[in-house]
């Protein structure tokens, strides 16, 4: 809950109508003159120390356990997963939803999964495989059930890099999660349809980039941030570090449609071409993240 909460339901409430509002929260929050339909109220699993050096918690628990109570509470057939810290600008992106899905049907959902650039990662240019953002998610309740359908995430896996060997050391140098809490939602979705070899989470290999583009094509939507998903992230500036060449932008999105959905890979190559560019380019980007991260300036 944040400072914004109640603006933000306040405008879903004005430009959504009829909608149905779940808040799910943890219990003892301070929840006074919030407006909402259905309170969910669970113990707070808490987070895990992902990053001695920057002082950094991993909250994918909390993340697992407000979402999927949430879902249980929703009798609508569609669902908008959000964070409170966000405002929702506009509704043009359920103008959207589903026009994908009539040119190529999904591949393990009912429909596509709309979901934000930010951060949505190219594993081609940051080598972060099956990373769909989860900042905010539009689909079928049962859809959304269904990615939010796993287990809480263990203390050792947590903090993997205490116990295990870290092979290399260029871009997320003190973080000691086997997975960030994006891949660890992804790779359990995917691993309910097929197997999935990922060790962690700079696991980058051909087959890992090939399963993460034909997921993002086949059971996804990605949506440009404000310009097509009408929200607006009020924690902090989301291209603050420059990583948004990074990320898999609606225009690349529509190219791997092209590629996985369509059939038509005679311009893979200018893609492929363009993410080889983008990755030298973001080289000299993450060589100083790495200088930042030794000086605990980052």
């Amino acid at each position: 809950i944040s400072k914004n909460t109640k603006l933000f339901l306040q405008q879903i409430k004005n430009r959504l109508n009829d909608t149905e509002i779940i808040l799910s929260t943890w219990k003892g929050t301070d929840l006074c003159g919030l407006p909402y339909d259905k309170l969910i109220l669970s113990s707070d699993p808490g987070g895990i120390i992902s990053d001695e050096v920057s002082g950094v918690y991993n909250n994918i628990n909390r993340q697992v356990v407000s979402t999927r109570e949430g879902l249980k509470a929703a009798t609508r057939p569609y669902c908008l997963k959000i964070r409170t810290d966000m405002l929702l600008e506009n509704t043009d992106f359920l103008e959207i939803f589903g026009m994908w899905d009539a040119l190529a049907p999904p591949l393990h959902v009912k429909n596509r999964i709309l979901i934000c650039n930010y951060y949505t990662r190219n594993p081609r240019v940051y080598p972060l495989p099956f990373h769909p953002s989860d900042w905010v998610l539009f689909g079928r309740t049962d859809d959304l059930k269904k990615y939010f359908s796993l287990p809480l995430e263990s203390p050792e896996e947590i903090q993997w890099f205490k116990t295990h060997p870290r092979a290399q050391r260029q871009f997320y140098t003190n973080l000691l999660s086997r997975y960030v809490p994006e891949q660890y939602l992804g790779i359990h979705f995917l691993k309910q349809f097929e197997p999935v070899n990922c060790d962690c989470f700079y696991d980058a290999t051909q087959e890992n980039i090939r399963q993460t583009e034909r997921m993002l094509a086949g059971d996804f939507v990605v949506l440009d941030y404000q310009s097509q998903f009408g929200i607006q992230f009020t924690k902090y500036n989301p291209n603050r570090y420059l990583e948004k060449s990074s990320l898999i932008s609606n225009r690349y999105w529509k190219a791997l449609f092209r590629e996985y959905c369509l059939g038509k890979t005679d311009l893979r190559w200018v893609r492929l071409l363009w993410c080889y560019l983008l990755r030298f380019a973001f080289c000299g980007r993450r060589f100083l993240l790495v200088l930042l991260h030794r000086l605990h300036l980052k």
